[in-house]
């Protein structure tokens, strides 16, 4: 059992809707360590390409964010405007979430939250930005992830 103390709550409401609670770790390195535990893909999901269903009527909807670079109010917005992921309310996060912005380590485990709770309606693609050598090069040469979670989980 995970303890509570270790997570920040987050609520998202969606025009018209109820809010509904998910939850953050915090900025501690063990709750960060716990919810990547948690996290593990089917083998046949580990692969490069990766199906994901188009809608199937009007009800169903997949939505592509591309490019949130750390800007976690843009990925908030995002979620408020439209809903959180369900099963007919499917995301695509179509890479580049680190770097640049100050809360990469926060969307990355929202994304993680999302797909522990609703499989099959939160998709990650990799962009340029999730690799090494970007992320470990500096912000004002266009990467800082490194930057950003060495202060918060060393």
């Amino acid at each position: 059992m995970l303890r509570a103390n270790i997570y920040m709550g987050l609520y998202i409401q969606a025009r018209g809707q109820s809010p509904v609670r998910y939850v953050l770790p915090a900025h501690r390195p063990r709750g960060a360590r716990r919810l990547l535990r948690l996290f593990r893909p089917p083998p046949q999901e580990r692969g490069a390409l990766q199906y994901v269903p188009p809608p199937t009527s009007s009800a169903e909807q997949l939505r592509v964010c591309g490019d949130t670079h750390g800007q976690l109010q843009d990925v908030l917005t995002i979620l408020s405007n439209h809903g959180p992921p369900s099963a007919t309310n499917r995301y695509i996060f179509n890479g580049d979430i680190a770097d640049r912005g100050p809360h990469a380590v926060e969307i990355f485990m929202l994304v993680l939250l999302f797909q522990l709770t609703t499989p099959y309606a939160v998709w990650v693609t990799r962009g340029n930005h999730e690799a090494r050598d970007i992320n470990e090069r500096p912000a004002n040469e266009g990467g800082g992830f490194l930057d950003e979670v060495v202060p918060k989980y060393d």
